[in-house]
């Protein structure tokens, strides 16, 4: 009779760890990636061929960039245009020192840039930009001059540019 009832207790220990276990899994976190083509996935995917992404990159880059434009509000074609500036899409860039010796790397062209992981990478680089715009009361110009290295002439001559390809596209 012992036996059929440590049987029977073990049986039951065993479902009941299964569930919670399946309970635990299913709120795990998971990668976000967007199944469905929409019509922005579909513009951004042409803005990266028009600026001459890798076409292998393509499908990954777009969804990194509407998972930033979604998290952020920025417009798309803004992270994708500064992105060229940064790195021209290449998601292994890396900057030379500047004069304290920090080399910015990855496709926005950060401090702390992954080399991996393009999502991380954009969105990162995405915030750090929608902090600038906060700081300089949503001066687009401004908020990419500091982006690109502060208030000087250089900043804002490349400010300046990726502008100019924000306007292209």
């Amino acid at each position: 009779m012992m036996k059929k009832v440590t049987t029977v207790f073990q049986f039951v220990a065993i479902c009941f760890l299964v569930v919670t276990y399946d309970n635990f899994s299913m709120n795990l976190p998971v990668a976000v990636k967007i199944e469905n083509e929409n019509v922005i996935l579909t513009e951004i995917k042409n803005d990266l061929k028009t600026l001459k992404a890798d076409k292998d990159k393509i499908p990954e880059l777009a969804q990194a960039v509407y998972i930033a434009h979604q998290s952020t509000g920025l417009n798309p074609k803004l992270i994708t245009a500064l992105m060229k500036t940064e790195s021209n899409f290449k998601i292994n860039a890396i900057g030379p020192a500047n004069r304290t010796h920090i080399r910015y790397k990855g496709l926005m062209q950060t401090p702390t840039a992954t080399l991996e992981f393009s999502d991380v990478d954009i969105l990162h680089g995405a915030r750090i930009l929608k902090q600038k715009l906060e700081i300089s009361n949503n001066d687009l110009r401004t908020a990419l001059a500091l982006y690109k290295g502060g208030n000087n002439p250089t900043a804002y001559r490349q400010a300046d540019n990726v502008l100019a390809i924000y306007m292209k596209l």
